[in-house]
């Protein structure tokens, strides 16, 4: 993830990144983008900004085109131990729903597995 806004206009990063398991992050210090973002290097703009633009793209048709409770279940098909290792606190809010919403949708689908296992 690329915080483009704070590099380029020196503000405070407005996301924090939330390591669920070991993960690897590489951190470059802004100046060091600054420079290289002001130095002339288009090729490095243009990759920043298709990079940006593929994750937001990909986030805004994941919300515009999927249910909550579709997209509950694709993050569960993603990862499937989130739950062993976030709360329903923690997946609500990444989801965009209440974490009222999401303890529905899990009692919904719960039910939709026994209904099926029973028959």
């Amino acid at each position: 993830m690329i915080d483009y806004e704070s590099v380029m206009y020196s503000t405070k990063i407005r996301i924090d990144i939330i390591a669920l398991e070991d993960s690897e992050v590489i951190v470059i210090p802004a100046k060091i983008m600054w420079e290289r973002l002001n130095g002339g290097d288009h090729e490095l703009n243009m990759s920043l900004m298709m990079v940006m633009f593929e994750q937001l793209y990909d986030q805004f048709s994941e919300f515009c085109s999927h249910t909550p409770a579709q997209r509950y279940l694709r993050l569960l098909e993603c990862y499937p131990r989130i739950t062993d290792i976030a709360s329903y606190r923690d997946i609500a809010p990444y989801l965009n729903i209440s974490r009222r919403q999401l303890q529905r949708i899990i009692e919904t689908i719960s039910k939709e597995i026994q209904t099926k296992l029973i028959n």
